[in-house]
């Protein structure tokens, strides 16, 4: 069942790399620009925004991200680290969120399990 999950994050973390790359509906410009658009969008001068990033999830990528809108901080955090930064050493991603390396590996498990636990049953029967 976790290995599932495990797989499901997979998918969720690269809908959410793609996203933030700024390949669904966004240009891939600064925050801060994105963030004028927004506040000035109603103005005929900007163009207007046609997707969220929130809109972009499918799938299994969707399932995970309304599992973890109600999550605790820290399982949020570990699992946008773990999944959504690539090529990183687990060790590193450690250091980032301030945890030692065993630390990180049971708060992964604690957010597997999370998600798990609020998974609609029809996701977890496949």
């Amino acid at each position: 069942m976790i290995d599932a999950i495990d797989e499901m994050c997979k998918v969720w973390g690269s809908q959410k790399l793609y996203i933030l790359n700024g390949q669904q509906g966004w240009t891939p410009q600064s925050v801060i620009v994105r963030f004028r658009e927004m506040r000035d969008g109603a103005g005929s001068r900007t163009e207007r925004l046609t997707q969220f990033p929130e809109e972009g999830h499918l799938g299994e990528g969707l399932l995970i991200a309304r599992a973890m809108v109600d999550a605790p901080e820290a399982l949020r955090a570990i699992v946008y680290v773990h999944y959504v930064i690539p090529r990183v050493r687990s060790k590193i991603k450690a250091q980032t969120l301030g945890l030692a390396i065993p630390e990180y590996w049971r708060y992964l498990d604690r957010a597997h399990y999370w998600i798990a636990a609020r998974l609609p049953r029809e996701s977890q029967a496949a």
